[in-house]
């Protein structure tokens, strides 16, 4: 027996453990392998970047794409060519990314072709002045749950507010009072929030909202003047309200009585995501009460700092892990850590099987070799690791 003596069904179970680049190379061998390879619920990984292609290409396109990303200023007609696209597809899409060229009114024709419609993103610069009080749109798009607005287009939201009874993500910003507004209308029925931006005055009123259901939270580029000082006596009690967390991603320097809050009531966190620098020696230690916790990640480049010395470095390598993390599986590191680090998260994960480092500078690249080496030896259950460097090192 060989692999063409399987049958599809078995093929099908071999193919969803490949990514999409093995898929793509899976497709090749052959044209029974090319039509199960990219079928079923494969399809859902898979975007069509509807760019440039001729019409006849996309008129004869025989697979079935549920995905769809539509870049307007890099076509003639986009209107014509998207909508006449979503009209050939044998499925119904899924997911749709919308660019630049459509007008409002365009908008809302092309989402009457796609009542199926699950995941919406409405990128910047799209060439529609919208109202002060847009227009609702027609209740068409009764299955989605995910809206995205880009950081400029939060305006939008009003021509969608017939459409968001099943809406569980939202990705927008918090700029204005209308912002703000949005964020407390869906509150109670999110799970995913994730916040572009920020304005200070609402960056506290933001985290002085509860969303019930809330289970993965990203917040990125708070405004000039949220100060440490601040935000831990506004906000850092939003944790305590906010138990049911699996995912939080922070891109801004957290206050400690924020890291407190969320080691002590979001013990179903998963995947934790934050920026970290100059703080005291031991503040991360209380990390190691996140029993469930599969991935960490700490960042350097953020908003607030765009360039680092070693010396800020090492400041949080000293002690930054004093016990076990037995659920730790990935850590990702925007910086360069120090063997004491290195020597730290193996006492505390030696059964971590993914580790990424990025962005190693000259002044580290002496000491890569070294460090390589310890990290081979040490974490023996390592399936995955990739260094980022940016000088040629023995």
């Amino acid at each position: 027996m060989n692999l063409n003596d399987l049958p599809d069904e078995v093929l099908e179970q071999i193919f969803d453990h490949l990514d999409l680049y093995e898929l793509k190379l899976a497709s090749l061998v052959c044209r029974r392998w090319a039509k199960v390879t990219f079928s079923g619920r494969r399809m859902d990984r898979v975007w069509f970047l509807l760019c440039g292609a001729t019409w006849k290409t996309l008129l004869n396109i025989k697979r079935p794409y549920r995905n769809i990303h539509q870049l307007g200023f890099r076509s003639k007609a986009p209107f014509k060519r998207l909508s006449r696209f979503l009209q050939t597809l044998k499925l119904p899409v899924r997911r749709l990314k919308v660019g630049n060229g459509l007008t409002l009114e365009e908008l809302r024709l092309i989402l009457l072709e796609v009542p199926e419609l699950q995941d919406l993103c409405i990128a910047i610069g799209i060439k529609f002045p919208i109202p002060d009080s847009p227009r609702p749109f027609p209740q068409v798009l009764t299955k989605l749950k995910c809206l995205k607005l880009d950081r400029y287009q939060s305006n939008l939201f009003d021509c969608f507010r017939m459409n968001v009874a099943n809406l569980q993500s939202l990705y927008m910003s918090c700029g204005i009072e209308s912002d703000l507004e949005i964020w407390r209308y869906v509150s109670g029925q999110l799970k995913l929030a994730h916040v572009y931006w920020f304005y200070p005055t609402y960056f506290f009123q933001f985290f002085e909202l509860t969303f019930p259901h809330l289970e993965d939270l990203t917040i990125k580029e708070p405004g000039y003047g949220t100060t440490e000082k601040k935000a831990s006596s506004r906000s850092h009690d939003f944790f305590r309200r906010h138990s049911l967390l699996r995912r939080l991603s922070v891109d801004f320097t957290i206050p400690v009585e924020w890291i407190r809050s969320i080691t002590r009531h979001c013990a179903e966190l998963t995947y934790l995501y934050l920026f970290v620098m100059n703080m005291e020696e031991g503040i991360l230690e209380s990390l190691t009460q996140l029993t469930k916790l599969r991935h960490l990640s700490f960042l350097r480049h953020s908003k607030e700092c765009s360039y680092l010395n070693r010396s800020q470095y090492t400041k949080l390598d000293t002690k930054l892990f004093r016990g076990a993390i037995k659920s730790l599986e990935s850590v990702e590191l925007e910086m360069y850590p120090t063997r004491v680090f290195l020597e730290n998260l193996f006492e505390a994960a030696p059964q971590l099987n993914s580790l990424e480092i990025k962005t190693i500078y000259d002044d580290f690249a002496d000491q890569i070799a070294l460090d390589f080496e310890f990290i081979c030896e040490k974490f023996s259950c390592l399936r995955r690791l990739e260094l980022d460097v940016r000088k040629q090192v023995s």
